[in-house]
């Protein structure tokens, strides 16, 4: 019984270290005026903050990873980014500190969720819209009449 008991205990010594959740989170995104809240779930990294470039459709993840692979799941609200030419969904590109990783999407008509293969340690991931239409327009701001 002894040895079992020290093989058991010796193998969860070995395997706990590799054992990583899921860590859910927010991270809030000002485009435009506006503040959007971004859900993910993060496995075997950390996100810090996110920073949206309109100018380039680019959505920036700041992460602190180790030295295992990790994977970041990423709800994107349409209403928020999105990739489409003419109502057409296109591709994104996901970069991992300059260097194209692997992701999957799934997406229905609200959410586009992109699953990412993060290389380890690496420190940004770039989302890159490449359709026409990216991050959402700016908030219509009702103009004041003229004084005269």
């Amino acid at each position: 019984m002894k040895p079992f008991l020290v093989i058991s205990l010796l193998a969860l010594c070995i395997i706990a270290p590799n054992l990583v959740f899921a860590t859910p989170g927010t991270a809030t995104v000002d485009v435009n005026g506006a503040t959007y809240e971004v859900s993910y779930d993060a496995t075997g990294l950390t996100v810090s903050s996110m920073e949206a470039d309109t100018k380039t459709d680019d959505l920036t993840i700041f992460t602190t990873t180790g030295d295992i692979q990790s994977t970041l799941q990423v709800d994107l609200e349409r209403s928020f980014f999105d990739s489409q030419v003419d109502g057409e969904d296109q591709d994104f590109v996901v970069l991992a500190d300059g260097f194209e990783t692997q992701f999957d999407e799934s997406k229905t008509d609200t959410v586009r969720t992109l699953t990412i293969t993060v290389p380890p340690n690496t420190s940004s991931i770039d989302i890159i819209s490449l359709g026409t239409q990216g991050f959402a327009s700016a908030p219509v701001t009702p103009q004041q009449p003229a004084e005269q």
